[in-house]
């Protein structure tokens, strides 16, 4: 991984998509990168660890056509790991920095649907 200069990101972030989610009832968001397979955002993914953000536990989908994705969350205080309304201000407006940092801005952030879901 290469970074150019101080907090200017390094190639690692080239082709990088990002996406809030949530799933009914949208009290907890996750977030979703899509990535080059061989450019994995290392600095952006340690940039999230270290402010809580772990990846899921569940099995990663096989990477399709040389993208990978790869999904966030991060446990908050409320009923299996839940956020509370504080959590989620705090959670979401540390996240948006971190990736601010890394030139992503204006994250979209999309309420799935049941019909998502299947």
């Amino acid at each position: 991984m290469m970074q150019l200069d101080g907090d200017i990101p390094g190639p690692d972030v080239v082709g990088l998509q990002c996406e809030f989610q949530s799933g009914p009832p949208h009290r907890t968001n996750v977030l979703v990168l899509e990535f080059n397979e061989a450019q994995r955002p290392g600095a952006l993914l340690k940039s999230l660890r270290d402010i809580g953000w772990q990846e899921d536990g569940l099995a990663q989908p096989p990477a399709c056509e040389g993208r990978q994705e790869l999904t966030l969350v991060k446990r908050g205080t409320g009923l299996f790991g839940g956020w509370t309304a504080d959590e989620r201000d705090l959670f979401m407006a540390e996240a948006r920095t971190a990736l601010e940092r890394y030139l992503h801005f204006d994250v979209p952030y999309r309420k799935l649907t049941v019909a998502d879901l299947l």
